[in-house]
């Protein structure tokens, strides 16, 4: 007789802003790019982006792998944004309906 036990780690979903620079020379732009992982996501709405051009994006990509049994998955929405003026900047939150897998 043989007994399998199987345990599951059950990870939370995280969803998670990052930016490529916190200071950024008048001309230039960086990115801005949002993740959510271990969950499904749909009707992924962006902030406004107000003080900036969106020079890119949205930018989505998805990513899934396995590591000795253990899943993970995420996608991610990026943008690359240009200051319109000199000054200090805030990035509104993002919202992104999940479904844990």
């Amino acid at each position: 007789m043989f007994c399998f036990v199987l345990f599951a780690q059950d990870k939370a979903p995280k969803f998670t802003l990052e930016i490529s620079t916190d200071s950024i020379l008048m001309g230039n732009y960086f990115e801005v790019k949002f993740t959510l992982e271990n969950a499904s996501g749909s009707n992924f709405s962006p902030p406004e982006f107000d003080g900036f051009h969106i020079v890119g994006g949205p930018n989505q990509s998805t990513s899934m792998s396995f590591v000795n049994g253990d899943m993970t998955q995420s996608i991610a929405y990026s943008y690359y944004l240009e200051p319109k003026d000199i000054g200090s900047y805030w990035i509104e939150p993002a919202s992104i309906e999940t479904t844990k897998e």
